[in-house]
């Protein structure tokens, strides 16, 4: 399968004061690869926990979901989520927006955050320099907060060490 990739926003910073997190609700991913298809208008609305220092998604509340995966060892991975079409044709495909944090979900940090792989391309990708006994932290959710529905969120070893 070709991925096109995206230039990955890498951010350093905190949680402001008065957000709720919800990282401690996360999906745990429990082994790589991994691959799952969820859907955000089935989970109720979730605190952002951090995501607006990511750049994109406001503070607030807004559908979203959850996923947590521990390193077992350094080395790259990938995490991608593709927004997929709703049962009704009429309604478009998710446009997901990728956040990912360390530390504790009362003081996540913003490591890695995407929106769209390309002008064509709205899906989200991570390329993340994974360290061993490192938690982080996926929120998927959609871009701007108003755009809800199913994705695949998937996360694998990458192949190509050069790229981390």
């Amino acid at each position: 399968m070709i991925i096109l990739r995206s230039v990955v926003a890498l951010l350093a910073f905190g949680m402001t004061a008065g957000q709720a997190p919800t990282c401690d609700v996360a999906d745990a991913v429990p082994s790589l690869p991994f691959r799952v298809l969820e859907d955000t208008q089935l989970v109720s609305p979730t605190a952002q926990a951090g995501a607006d220092v990511c750049g994109i998604v406001p503070a607030g509340n807004v559908q979203g979901h959850w996923f947590s995966y521990t390193a077992q060892e350094d080395g790259c991975l990938d995490a991608e989520v593709i927004g997929l079409s709703a049962s009704d044709a009429m309604t478009p495909p998710l446009d997901p927006i990728l956040s990912v944090y360390t530390g504790t979900c009362s003081a996540l940090m913003c490591t890695a955050m995407t929106d769209d792989i390309s002008l064509q391309n709205l899906n989200s990708l991570v390329e993340l320099q994974a360290t061993a006994g490192t938690t982080y932290y996926f929120l998927v959710t959609g871009f701007v907060g108003e755009s809800a529905g199913p994705f695949s969120f998937t996360i694998a070893v990458s192949c190509v060490v050069s790229r981390c």
